[in-house]
């Protein structure tokens, strides 16, 4: 095996050797880049993809590698052509490609080359193996009724597409590839309330969502299992279950609660309903997610209490770094300065702004949210126009030119800038900006704005208000 580098918090080389459960060989016409990547995201709070690069000698590679037992999904690129496989029980596959067609001419050979070759096959004629998640995004307009009704039709269909093509597929990667769509569909379900009335309202800022709208998500049931962590599907679907069951008994019963009781409200019931292994991981999740849009007094409350129900978690040293770097950003803190290069070339520092309230806004073409604030964020720049006002759009896009593109697709009008290395850069880390969208607000003076809590731009008016009082 030639040698492969491995990109974690560093980057170091290493060699395939006999403990590696996962080998992909082949090679790559017209390959488009000098190296093929295949990254996946291992069970962990706080976000650490794991990526496997190899050079690519005259199109040939090698890499070599360990992955989690049962199935991992894995992402392979080449320049800006992707795909995407399961690796499975000691896959040794052959993989071959043409980079200037790319989807429609790669091929698997060798051992799980039965699953790898319908993943292929789920990303040429879907365009992705997460199917139905995308389509039924689509369907946040049906009232309740309706909607029931064509999502049992989508996740019939997508069984029956799988049915179709599982010749020669290991019957506990069907079972798999199954719950994997189930829980795809369940998480869909949990937005179906918010989407369809941010549809109706004609802002993704909703203000009240009506009770009966809920009665889609009660149906989903509480189906935990530790065993499934490693699924990215359920860890998505853990994130929503709770969250949604207490907003929606809140709007039953008209109780409106302060973020801090509703987000304790959830923490108990996963505390007390999920299994041990899924509830330390949840939990310990959503409090590192919520670290820049949360009161540090409530950090540390949740902290406090994660820490009784999980004394030995290893989770505990992630976040007691993490929620010390957040502390870094609390109002009347020093700006964490760092460069800035606009898409025409200009290079200038976060602190060249000072004089100014800067409000600084981390995104990416792919954050679905983060789009959806565009137009809020739009009627707010216009708000502010000729004012001592800034605005900062930092991408955390994989490559620059999905950076530039986004920019100009949404009129991403400011000071936009691009961090090399994405989520992994040393900005994202000191901001503690890896949950996307992520707000700060730094004050004329060059220090984080004295505000409870920074408004995102799905209210424009709430935060043209916050921004004029910062102004005065």
């Amino acid at each position: 095996m030639k040698n492969l580098i491995l990109l974690l918090l560093t980057t170091h080389w290493i060699s395939a050797s006999a403990k590696d459960n996962f080998h992909l060989t082949g090679h790559i016409k017209n390959q488009l880049a000098d190296t093929i990547k295949i990254s996946y995201s291992p069970v962990c709070i706080v976000y650490k993809p794991v990526v496997y690069k190899a050079k690519l000698s005259d199109g040939d590679f090698s890499l070599g590698f360990s992955i989690p037992e049962g199935y991992t999904d894995l992402t392979i690129k080449i320049g800006n052509k992707e795909t995407e496989i399961y690796g499975g029980p000691d896959a040794d596959l052959t993989l071959t490609a043409d980079a200037a067609n790319f989807d429609s001419t790669v091929h698997y050979e060798g051992k799980g080359d039965a699953i790898a070759n319908y993943l292929a096959k789920c990303v040429l004629e879907k365009h992705a193996i997460r199917n139905v998640n995308l389509h039924a995004q689509m369907l946040g307009t049906y009232e309740p009724e309706e909607y029931k009704s064509a999502l049992k039709k989508l996740i019939n269909e997508e069984n029956e597409y799988i049915d179709k093509n599982a010749a020669g597929l290991p019957e506990s990667f069907v079972s798999y590839i199954r719950k994997a769509n189930q829980y795809e569909v369940w998480y869909t379900m949990f937005m179906y309330a918010w989407r369809h009335e941010s549809i109706k309202q004609k802002t993704t800022s909703v203000k009240d969502i009506p009770a009966e709208l809920y009665a889609v998500t009660d149906a989903i049931p509480a189906d935990f299992d530790d065993n499934l962590l490693p699924m990215l599907s359920y860890r998505v679907f853990l994130n929503n279950f709770y969250s949604s069951r207490v907003s929606g008994e809140n709007a039953r019963k008209k109780i409106k609660m302060e973020p801090g009781e509703w987000q304790d409200s959830v923490f108990a019931r996963e505390y007390r309903e999920m299994p041990p292994l899924t509830a330390e991981f949840l939990v310990g999740n959503q409090i590192y997610k919520s670290l820049p849009h949360s009161r540090i007094s409530q950090i540390e409350h949740e902290f406090a209490n994660y820490k009784e129900h999980f004394p030995s978690s290893k989770n505990i040293a992630l976040l007691d770094e993490a929620i010390e770097q957040r502390k870094l950003t609390t109002p009347g803190k020093p700006e964490i300065d760092f460069d800035i290069t606009t898409p025409d070339g200009t290079k200038m520092k976060l602190s060249d702004l000072k004089g100014k309230v800067v409000y600084i806004d981390f995104w990416s073409r792919g954050c679905v949210p983060c789009i959806g604030e565009m137009n809020g964020a739009k009627i707010v720049r216009e708000h502010f126009a000729g004012k001592p006002v800034a605005f900062v759009y930092v991408s955390v896009d994989e490559d620059e030119a999905t950076w530039k593109g986004a920019v100009n697709a949404f009129t991403a009008d400011g000071i936009n800038t691009h961090l090399e290395n994405g989520r992994e850069s040393e900005v994202v880390k000191k901001y503690e900006a890896d949950g996307i969208p992520c707000h700060f607000i730094v004050g004329k003076d060059g220090r984080f704005a004295a505000v409870d809590h920074v408004v995102s731009p799905s209210d424009p008016d709430s935060l043209i208000a916050q921004i004029e009082q910062l102004l005065q």
